[in-house]
């Protein structure tokens, strides 16, 4: 027993030594920060149950090694970052400049609130996304402790709301799980315990609500914020269910998140819509991408995916406006997207639009629909490419067709006057008007001359009152459905479309939504007598299950053969002609829609448009190339017109824009030809 003492006091002395003369564990680089939780003296590894390595459609052996941060920018990412681009390259100490003036106007405002508009807590979802994003940034770049306290501040306010507005607006929920995931990893060592855990109970919550096979832009969205948040609780505790989550969404990503990309790249819900979605998409392919060495084979899904970044280069006019088809604003803004492609392609065309914007640096410090996102420009972006941006497209128009099929979703025509100096502009919109998110508006256009926006498209207008107004029908796209009417500007009334209305109808007819507008984008001569190139052909397929009818064109029961041809002169004059076959009595509309800041006067035989320098153009029908029944039609005279000019303007959130055009009333039988352009006088 005595033997055994001496034993016991000898390793107890062994031990005491070793320990005694342990070396001090090394604090990593970065500020320096209390451990939230002693009871775990690694924050990097979270305690709890232990768990293997699960299997699936990634090596979840390197999701083990990554300790966070781990989404987006690693601290290896971010030390490099410090000592190369933030300290040399002016595009990105730009970008740091703005995320860091931006973090210390947070501090002054107020708390986040839970409150709906208009049904959807997007507002505050949004808020909150950059509020917690440009935070953790800020604090992971500067160390300051306020960033931390406010972050964390936001993070708990978040998590205590049960409701995410999913039943409302599942976008909601997909902003919330961004934020609440980047928060989480980026501060995740010098978060509170208590705010760990209330972020790690809601990512579990909400993200896997989140998996959807949907094709159309929520896919994107909601899946890239279930694959982050995957990704970001990847922890022992949480390792199999988290895989399964981001194997789950990635796998539904890929089944219809690239639809809306059609098959050349031509997003058929607009521009913005795209910027949202792809953003997302980015940001997902990225994380994956430095975590596991590949996306799972995202980028390689859709070859349209990656035509889109060349498709959004023609989106942007030479006025500096968006073609805003869809759910789209006007004025062309910072699009992150256009980094990622750069980076990905390894060329730089794809920022000649983004060269611009930051040339006008305000554009990136004010508001834009991204802006939230835009911590993420540095996973995005190749800081070198600034320096290399061409200063225009090579081509000088994108073309996209059906695909040779009438329910192809979207087709379209964007083109650059190819004059030097001439500076002109105009788009083509083609597709369907069921499509998400679409408004009728088939064969709609925008044209730009000499850098001027003269023919517009209303865009998004409020979308979220129209949402609420329309409830559970805001997506019924039925020709008689409530969408066109709860949003008037949705409608083809609202568009710069031909109208047609029988005679005798007591209400406004609506274009038939099953109809699809070909394109079919030649290059060669109008078939209408004028010379010139870069000629486009729009007509209106119907869908119709008699094969040998397939294409017959018609907008409703009152015409067939609705076709219109768009034309550049030299000097970038458009032309749009448009011919039809009357199959009933009807009143036709030739209407285009001009923006706010042209004066607008209906000058009886055609419209004047007074542009802000106080020069003026023509909306003018030209009447040597107006025929009926094949012979020269009488447009606005004393005479026996058969058409005449008028100008509706917009009233309420829409005044100071108008509609106008030509309208005339057509007899059964009748074949109309026209021809409008845009001439000084």
């Amino acid at each position: 027993m005595k033997n055994l003492k001496i034993y016991a006091l000898a390793m107890l002395a062994a031990f005491t030594m070793f320990a005694c003369n342990e070396p001090e564990p090394v604090e990593p680089e970065g500020p320096e920060v209390e451990n939230p939780n002693p009871e775990n003296p690694n924050p990097d590894t979270p305690s709890g149950p232990q768990e293997g390595t699960p299997t699936g459609a990634f090596d979840y052996a390197k999701l083990d090694a990554a300790a966070h941060p781990r989404l987006l920018i690693n601290d290896a990412a971010l030390a490099s970052l410090k000592s190369g681009a933030l300290s040399s390259n002016a595009v990105a100490k730009f970008f740091n400049t703005t995320i860091s003036t931006r973090c210390d106007e947070i501090l002054t405002e107020g708390d986040l609130a839970n409150e709906l508009v208009n049904k959807r807590l997007t507002t505050v979802a949004e808020k909150a996304f950059e509020r917690i994003f440009f935070l953790s940034y800020g604090y992971r770049t500067t160390g300051k402790a306020e960033y931390l306290a406010q972050a964390e501040k936001d993070i708990l306010a978040v998590c205590g709301w049960t409701d995410w507005n999913k039943e409302n607006y599942v976008i909601d929920v997909a902003e919330l799980t961004t934020a609440v995931a980047l928060g989480y990893d980026w501060l995740y060592a010098s978060l509170g315990e208590g705010t760990r855990e209330a972020a790690l109970n809601a990512l579990k919550t909400h993200a896997k609500t989140l998996v959807t096979e949907a094709e159309n832009s929520n896919n994107a969205i909601c899946n890239a914020a279930a694959g982050l948040a995957a990704m970001a609780i990847y922890d022992n505790g949480t390792k199999v269910e988290a895989a399964k989550l981001l194997d789950d969404a990635v796998a539904a990503n890929k089944k219809g998140g690239f639809a809306p990309y059609g098959h050349a790249g031509a997003y058929l819900e607009g521009y913005d819509l795209w910027a949202h979605a792809t953003t997302y998409e980015a940001m997902l392919i990225t994380a994956l991408e430095a975590i596991f060495g590949n996306d799972g084979g995202l980028y390689a899904t859709s070859e349209a995916f990656v035509k889109s970044g060349e498709w959004a280069l023609f989106m942007v006019g030479t006025s500096n406006n968006v073609f805003n088809y869809g759910n789209a604003q006007e004025k062309a803004e910072p699009k992150l997207a256009n980094w990622f492609f750069a980076r990905k392609e390894k060329d730089a065309k794809y920022l000649h639009v983004e060269k611009a914007l930051y040339n006008n640096a305000v554009s990136y410090k004010e508001r834009f629909s991204e802006y939230r996102m835009l911590p993420a420009i540095f996973a995005l972006m190749d800081p070198s490419q600034a320096t290399k941006i061409p200063t225009a497209p090579a081509l000088h128009y994108w073309y996209c067709d059906n695909n040779g099929e009438v329910n192809d979703g979207m087709a379209m025509v964007a083109v650059f006057s190819t004059k030097e100096g001439v500076n002109s502009y105009y788009a083509v919109k083609g597709g369907k008007s069921n499509g998400y998110n679409a408004h009728q508006d088939n064969g709609s256009f925008v044209y730009d001359y000499k850098g001027v926006r003269l023919v517009t498209d209303l865009g998004a207008v409020s979308e979220a009152a129209y949402a609420e107004v329309a409830g559970s029908d805001y997506h019924n796209y039925a020709a008689n459905s409530p969408r066109w009417s709860a949003a008037w500007a949705y409608s083809n009334l609202a568009h710069s479309v031909s109208n047609f209305q029988e005679v005798g109808a007591t209400t406004p007819v609506t274009a038939d939504t099953d109809g699809i507008t070909l394109l079919n984008t030649t290059w060669q001569d109008s078939p209408w007598g004028e010379n010139g190139k870069n000629y486009t052909r729009w007509e209106l397929g119907s869908v119709n299950s008699n094969n040998a009818d397939m294409y017959v064109s018609r907008i409703d029961d009152t015409t067939r053969g609705v076709e219109r041809d768009f034309q550049f002169s030299a000097d970038g004059i458009l032309s749009v002609w448009e011919k039809f076959d009357v199959l009933k009595d009807c009143t036709y509309r030739w209407q285009c829609v001009i923006p706010k800041e042209i004066v607008v006067q209906n000058m009886n035989t055609n419209v004047k448009l007074t542009l802000p320098d106080g020069t003026s153009r023509r909306v003018k029908l030209t009447t040597k190339n107006c025929y009926l029944n094949g012979d020269q039609m009488v447009v606005n005279t004393n005479t026996d017109p058969k058409m005449w000019a008028f100008v509706e303007p917009l009233t309420g959130e829409l005044e100071g824009y108008h509609v106008v055009g030509f309208y005339g009333n057509f007899e059964a039988g009748d074949e109309v030809k026209l021809h409008v352009s845009f001439p000084e006088k």
